[in-house]
């Protein structure tokens, strides 16, 4: 549920997504995938040539946004408290990762870095005046 709250924040133009460390089909059945990514984003065409932009990072991983995590952790109530689901709803809310970052934006191009823990999706929008 948590990743379509990100993919409602999707809008715009969608850019096309290239990859240097993509696991073969026949690898992942084999062997899984078991640590975490180091992901290097580079976003060029942006409609500025320089400048900062305002990055918002939210993830959906087994910390981040994810209630099936903590109700598994509460033994997995069939019929949860009226505490219980609260905390279950705030789980399942959309979370940024940390406070609102800054990047710099040169010759249209926008570079982030960040690690994506298994299993995890991220979201970064970026915001620019």
């Amino acid at each position: 549920m948590t990743v379509f709250r990100m993919f409602s924040k999707m809008d715009g133009d969608r850019l096309p997504v290239t990859s240097d460390s993509a696991i073969p089909l026949p690898e992942i059945l084999r062997s899984g995938v078991r640590k975490n990514a180091a992901v290097s984003l580079k976003i060029p065409g942006l409609p500025i040539a320089s400048r900062k932009a305002k990055i918002t990072h939210y993830r959906v991983d087994e910390t981040h946004g994810n209630s099936f995590t903590l109700w598994k952790s509460m033994s997995e109530p069939q019929k949860p408290t009226p505490e219980q689901y609260a905390e279950l709803e705030a789980a399942g809310k959309l979370a940024e990762l940390g406070p609102a970052t800054e990047t710099p934006i040169a010759d249209h191009t926008a570079s982030l870095d960040f690690s994506l823990r298994r299993q995890g999706v991220s979201l970064q929008v970026l915001v620019w005046e």
